[in-house]
């Protein structure tokens, strides 16, 4: 267990809301799986900056060569 979950867990931050008790290390499993997905997508967006990145360069050469040309 993370130990920023492990004293929130200990912590009695319980607190009613309109669909029931809502729970402290409910809240804080929730910013956990969040920060997960968030990493993810950034992850993600970096790879397809990568892959853009390689294309351009592969690419552009040829494109380069034949203005120079024609």
């Amino acid at each position: 267990m993370n130990p920023i979950m492990a004293v929130m867990a200990v912590l009695p931050l319980d607190f009613q809301g309109l669909m029931g008790v809502v729970k402290s290390r409910d809240v804080i499993a929730s910013l956990w799986l969040m920060l997960k997905g968030m990493v993810g997508i950034f992850i993600v967006m970096l790879i397809i900056f990568a892959v853009v990145a390689i294309l351009s360069k592969v690419t552009g050469k040829k494109k380069d060569e034949e203005q120079q040309d024609g």
